[in-house]
């Protein structure tokens, strides 16, 4: 198995004999979640773990998480963690505000969530 961001016949010094066996192979384009599939992935995720949110918050995460599989879920275990942390009964308002000051900032322009708190430069903090 080969994963690459291109095509064999595009990949510079790779041998010609190569090219041709991977082009003989099976190539599939991977594409990141559409919003539904996003959604599924959340509501899947919180019944195996037995996380119970609002439908708001799964909206509002799927809509702003939008590159990475592990982000979203991992937003997901962030609202529930804190949840938990302070105590909180599940609230669609509590999860919602917290959903909105920790990731407001949806997918950069480069691709990237900005909804990784180390990635932003940002702290995630709890209060027990």
């Amino acid at each position: 198995m080969l994963s690459s961001d291109r095509p064999a016949s595009e990949i510079a010094n790779l041998e010609h004999r190569l090219v041709s066996r991977f082009e003989w192979g099976l190539t599939a384009e991977l594409q990141p979640p559409d919003i539904e599939t996003r959604l599924a992935i959340l509501r899947k995720k919180a019944r195996a773990l037995q996380i119970k949110l609002h439908d708001d918050v799964y909206q509002f995460l799927a809509t702003r998480i939008r590159s990475n599989v592990r982000r979203l879920e991992g937003a997901l275990m962030r609202v529930a963690l804190i949840r938990l942390a302070q105590r909180q009964r599940a609230h669609p308002g509590n999860d919602r505000a917290f959903a909105e000051r920790h990731f407001a900032g949806g997918a950069a322009a480069d691709g990237h969530d900005r909804a990784n708190p180390a990635q932003s430069g940002g702290t995630l903090r709890c209060a027990a």
